[in-house]
């Protein structure tokens, strides 16, 4: 398992307790960070109505299991929605 601290750019998507980062170069990296998504919840608003809670632009600070392309911890993240405040979490 090989792991570094990163500093991810991409869309999140979250449906339902399945969340997943679309990277500004095509990657995809699963997230199983502990708490994640509880924070997330817990910060920003999400979507209603439409499959995805949460569809959005992000900035994330966390650990990657390089390996298996997974976040697995996690520090924090910066949410951005056009039109609307910056939501730090």
């Amino acid at each position: 398992m090989i792991r570094a601290a990163s500093e991810l750019r991409g869309e999140l998507r979250v449906i339902g307790d399945s969340a997943a980062l679309l990277l500004e170069n095509g990657e995809q990296i699963a997230i199983a960070a502990p708490g994640f998504l509880e924070r997330l919840r817990e910060r920003v608003p999400c979507y209603v109505g439409g499959p995805c809670l949460y569809r959005d632009r992000v900035l994330v600070l966390g650990m990657v299991d390089a390996r298996a392309r997974l976040l697995v911890g996690f520090q924090s993240g910066t949410l951005f929605r056009e039109g609307e405040v910056d939501y730090p979490f």
